[in-house]
């Protein structure tokens, strides 16, 4: 069986594009967190051929909500390493929230949000 992708990354990324996919829990509560800031953001933002989950031009900030279960995986650490370093060569900063401090801090997460604005 042969795919109509080169490869696992290229067939990624068309997915990225091209499928729709639902806002998480802890992206929803990010999402509520910067409007009760009055931060203008864009949400599902492409940098190259990352979807990141939040995008504020003001300051160049991209935020990524890592959920506990899915940013444990090693593979998905290691994209994660790589999409940061793609991110910084491109000139953005990049926040990366856990889902436990999403959960049980919003202040914390203000906070992180705030430093870097």
């Amino acid at each position: 069986d042969r795919s109509k992708f080169c490869s696992r990354k290229c067939q990624g990324a068309w997915t990225s594009k091209y499928s729709s996919r639902k806002e998480t829990v802890i992206e929803a509560t990010v999402r509520q967190l910067l409007d009760s800031m009055g931060i203008q953001y864009e949400q599902e933002f492409r940098i190259h051929c990352y979807v990141c989950d939040f995008f504020i031009a003001s300051s160049k900030l991209v935020i990524e909500c890592d959920g506990v279960y899915w940013h444990n995986i090693d593979s998905v650490a290691r994209r994660d390493q790589h999409k940061g370093k793609v991110i910084a060569g491109a000139g953005y900063k990049l926040l990366r929230l856990p889902e436990l401090k999403i959960k049980q801090d919003t202040e914390w997460c203000k906070e992180q949000i705030a430093l870097l604005l």
